[in-house]
């Protein structure tokens, strides 16, 4: 069973690890404990895809063309979005919501293209929480004029401390690489990578283009 990187959720459903729950304010979220001080960016589009035993399917869902909340907190990168469209019917009471948890991270890509249309895009690369074969995709097109490259140091530099000071920690580092966009690329790698080394790489270097 795949994982679904966004749901819709009330304020009122039961916790669960695997989804933050809405807050009280538009495109909000309820905080946990540990999450520190977030960094809030405007997302315009996000989507996410599942890749499992090596193959990558085409489970590609868009949450909405629309003004959406991406949050770096010091324990998961959150996103939160109280209008959603694209073939999520939107329920009264609910958000699409879902999170990257630190412990389920691979990879994360910025890429910031001045040009045309294009958007600048951050990629996230997670370990699929409930299928040990599967790797999953979380793209975002951020607002313009948001920096790629400075939210994405920032989601790393988070990552990496909380990645660092977990027990039994081996945990070296980012690897920091050049995609062939342009893009700044970093690897945070598991033990266990080494499996599905390839398909993180390629992956974390494919570019998701922007909604029509």
């Amino acid at each position: 069973m795949a994982f679904d990187n966004f749901i819709a959720r009330a304020a009122s459903d039961t916790p669960h690890p695997f989804y933050p729950l809405p807050g009280s304010t538009r495109d909000s979220y309820l905080p946990e404990d540990g999450d520190g001080q977030p960094t809030t960016a405007v997302v315009n589009a996000a989507s996410s895809e599942v890749s499992s035993a090596g193959r990558r399917t085409q489970q590609t869902a868009w949450a909405a063309k629309l003004k959406s909340s991406l949050t770096v907190t010091d324990t998961r990168l959150v996103f939160a979005s109280t209008d959603f469209l694209r073939g999520f019917k939107k329920i009264k009471g609910h958000s699409f919501v879902g999170h990257v948890r630190y412990e389920w991270l691979a990879a994360v890509t910025a890429s910031d293209l001045h040009f045309g249309r294009s958007p600048n895009q951050v990629r996230v690369v997670l370990h699929d929480p409930v299928d040990s074969n599967g790797v999953n995709v979380v793209t975002f097109d951020l607002a313009r004029g948001t920096s790629a490259t400075a939210f994405a140091t920032e989601l790393v530099r988070r990552a990496s401390a909380f990645r660092s000071q977990q027990p039994d920690s081996e945990f070296g580092g980012p690897l920091v690489n050049t995609t062939k966009n342009g893009g700044t690329r970093w690897l945070l790698p598991f033990i266990e990578d080494t499996q599905r080394s390839e398909l993180i790489d390629a992956l974390s270097s494919a570019r998701v283009s922007p909604l029509a």
